[in-house]
């Protein structure tokens, strides 16, 4: 007879059930045994670890967002302007790769739908997402600017415009669902447009 899962092995599934049967039918047209079932544990399981939709959804949304969106790997700060164009191009390559994604996109208009009703999801989805990422970014171009890389005297402007310059438009056209994914190559020229058009106001 095969070893029962552990308790986290047994959350893990029920998080990776939830997070498709959210995707697939929206928070409203999903129950929790339902959540059960797919994820193949008791209702009571499912309850012992969430003990509503809410949370559950919660959880699906800091699961998806941990760790994603950016690398937490400790790099030294870009001490050169070529180093931190390497930093940013990585960066925003990173992010981009990740929103970019069907699965992200389904989820953010599933938690943008549910804002009214659940604002708290919303604000999990956004801390973990584009607040996080601009937070990383103006810190970066902050330290920057005290390094004399680049002249900026409002960091988190700086930092504004660069994702801007990088993902408003075609991340419209994604939440609409009108713009493909991009590819690879569109992804990069995309990221160096930006780059270029940032140190052309602020290198």
């Amino acid at each position: 007879m095969k070893p029962l899962r552990s308790y986290a092995g047994k959350r893990g599934a029920v998080l990776a059930a939830a997070r498709g049967l959210f995707l697939e039918r929206g928070f409203e047209g999903v129950a929790m045994d339902e959540v059960a079932t797919r994820a193949g544990v008791s209702k009571v399981t499912v309850y012992r670890h969430f003990p509503t939709k809410s949370v559950l959804l919660a959880a699906v949304v800091h699961a998806e967002g941990e760790g994603k969106a950016t690398d937490s790997t400790p790099r030294p700060a870009p001490q050169t302007r070529d180093e931190l164009v390497f930093t940013l191009e990585a960066m925003l390559t990173r992010l981009m790769t990740f929103l970019d994604q069907d699965d992200i996109v389904r989820l953010g208009c599933l938690l943008m739908s549910q804002a009214p009703h659940h604002p708290e999801l919303a604000r999990e989805f956004y801390a973990h997402g584009p607040a996080f990422g601009h937070e990383t970014m103006r810190a970066l171009l902050a330290d920057a600017a005290e390094k004399s890389i680049l002249s900026i005297d409002d960091p988190d402007l700086a930092a504004e415009r660069l994702l801007a310059l990088c993902f408003h438009r075609h991340e419209l056209g994604r939440n609409f669902g009108v713009m493909p994914p991009l590819t690879p190559e569109a992804r990069a020229a995309r990221v160096r447009r930006a780059i270029d058009g940032f140190l052309a106001i602020y290198g």
